[in-house]
């Protein structure tokens, strides 16, 4: 029975699990859309970015990431860039009734 325990514990650790990342993603786009010279200050290293280089550093880096396919990455580089598009799309539409702001 112990070596079943084990198995068992061992197919929950390894347990594929799905993050929010590809929505942060979104709201760093749309953000950057909405407001592209507002700046923010990263912590390492601490200097200040405006947010629409922000948004074009993180794409470019996942597109990168998303190529180099290392083996022993785990991250859905191409989800982030997924998000990205539906920040984006969404800002687009939304940007259509000029009379409201949001």
């Amino acid at each position: 029975m112990p070596a079943e325990n084990v198995h068992k514990a061992a197919e929950i650790i390894f347990t594929p699990t799905v993050g929010a990342s590809g929505a942060i993603y979104g709201l760093i786009m749309a953000f950057a859309l909405l407001f592209p010279n507002t700046e923010f200050m990263l912590l390492f290293p601490p200097i200040p970015i405006k947010a629409k280089w922000f948004a074009i550093l993180l794409g470019g880096y996942a597109l990168y990431s998303g190529y180099l396919n290392s083996p022993q990455d785990s991250v859905a580089h191409f989800a982030h860039l997924g998000g990205m598009l539906f920040g984006f799309i969404m800002i687009k539409i939304w940007q259509r009734d000029k009379h409201r702001f949001y």
